[in-house]
């Protein structure tokens, strides 16, 4: 696979859900291993995300950070995200606002 094999969703949803299953108490540590891969890709596509998406992958890196195993790889991924959602700012959501300034 190819990092423009993946759209928005993909890497938000991929990179969310680890950050959920550590969040419940899952022992992730191997699904935890395809995030610095991931973290490529989104690197590579944060242009293409969208509000939601945005928000949801600052929150899920955060949610990672702060977990039992830190993901190093994806605080690359941050700046450049944050740089979509200052763009992306006045169409997003309160919710979604609150999410990627908690990140």
């Amino acid at each position: 696979l190819r990092p423009d094999d993946f759209n928005g969703q993909d890497i938000a949803n991929i990179i969310w859900s680890c950050a959920e299953l550590q969040a419940r108490g899952a022992t992730v540590s191997p699904l935890l291993d395809i995030l610095p891969v991931f973290s490529k890709v989104a690197v590579k596509r944060a242009d293409v995300m969208n509000k939601q998406e945005v928000a949801n992958v600052m929150w899920s890196c955060a949610m990672l950070q702060k977990g039992d195993i830190p993901v190093p790889a994806l605080l690359k991924v941050v700046p450049l995200v944050s740089a979509v959602a200052v763009k992306l700012a006045d169409t997003m959501t309160a919710q979604s606002i609150a999410n990627v300034l908690w990140a």
